[in-house]
């Protein structure tokens, strides 16, 4: 692989009145856990059109290998999505609906996740790993779509449990390890280039 690996991790900004995004959390402490690769953070709003706006450039202009989207999901445990829809729905931030029930009118109604996964998924009893095949119809799921047309070797997308009141020390403790470990297990995979 080439070295240092090139990694462009995104998150979410707070959303929904919180105060925290885990997905912030996680992404900012990632460079220090695997300190042999050169990342780049991209945060970004919640609102339709960002992923496109402000994630697509950012791909283009750094041809990433390894190209990960992080986002809020529901309690409990880290879910490696497996399967973005080509749909979208909901009003973001600012109030806004999609102007199109479609991500791409002219694309597939689905696409698959480029992520390498160990088989058994690692587990620890504080910090679950499931496999999802719902990404929602949300931004979550309308950034997997877009990455998974990129040319990353590896494209994919993790839902984090919601931080809450979770101060941001606490959070890492609990979750980095996993998000560290899947990520690592990518870095090595031996069809990386």
């Amino acid at each position: 692989m080439r070295n240092p690996a090139k990694i462009l991790v995104t998150s979410f900004h707070p959303f929904r009145g919180r105060t925290r995004n885990a997905s912030q959390t996680i992404a900012a402490a990632l460079p220090s856990a695997l300190p042999n690769a050169t990342f780049h953070a991209l945060s970004l709003p919640v609102t339709w059109g960002a992923v496109e706006s402000i994630a697509l450039p950012q791909i283009a202009s750094l041809q990433p290998h390894i190209l990960l989207g992080l986002g809020e999901g529901n309690p409990d445990a880290l879910k490696v999505e497996t399967l973005a829809h080509n749909l979208r729905s909901g009003a973001d931030e600012t109030q806004q609906s999609p102007a199109d029930a479609s991500i791409d009118p002219q694309g597939p109604a689905q696409l698959a996740a480029r992520w390498p996964l160990p088989q058994p998924l690692p587990q620890s009893p504080g910090a679950p790993i499931l496999l999802s095949s719902d990404a929602g119809r949300y931004l979550c799921n309308n950034a997997l779509f877009r990455y998974s047309l990129s040319n990353a070797t590896y494209a994919g997308f993790f839902h984090l449990p919601p931080q809450g009141e979770t101060s941001d020390e606490g959070y890492r403790a609990q979750w980095l390890p996993a998000v560290v470990e899947l990520l690592t297990f990518a870095l090595r995979h031996p069809s990386q280039p």
